[in-house]
């Protein structure tokens, strides 16, 4: 198994942290992944898509931030969170054409919470890869 690595963010800049897994027994790799995730999602808003945009879970760290409950945003779509001219863009089919090909994307983006008013995320597109290969995107 080779380590896992995740983008996080220290200070102003983003680092990768790479955490090696592979000396661990089976469970134990799947236990000590499980409480990594666990750790990162207490700390930050994190959201999974599909790999068509499709939201399917939110913690609440991101429900919070975005005025949103999770029942309100499971199995809608990303464009909920742009301007609908961006989200018509050619910049915006590219954006998810390139979380497809496994491309991650971390920027500074302006985003739409509930209210309709604008925030503004460092947000970091990360592709997530099993043994298939691709399946979903974390932000």
């Amino acid at each position: 198994m080779a380590p896992l690595t995740a983008p996080v963010k220290r200070s102003a800049q983003t680092n990768n942290m790479t955490v090696d897994l592979a000396s661990a027994a089976p469970d134990a790799q799947a236990a000590r992944a499980q409480s990594i995730v666990d750790a990162i999602s207490r700390s930050q808003a994190m959201i999974e898509f599909d790999l068509d945009g499709i939201i399917l879970s939110a913690n609440d760290n991101f429900c919070a931030a975005m005025g949103y409950r999770l029942p309100e945003i499971r199995g809608r779509h990303h464009r909920i969170f742009v301007e609908p001219a961006y989200s018509a863009s050619a910049e915006y089919t590219k954006f998810w054409s390139d979380l497809r090909a496994g491309q991650f994307c971390t920027a500074e983006v302006a985003r739409l919470k509930h209210d309709g008013s604008g925030i503004f995320l460092q947000a970091s597109y990360v592709p997530v890869l099993d043994e298939r290969g691709l399946r979903e995107v974390l932000e």
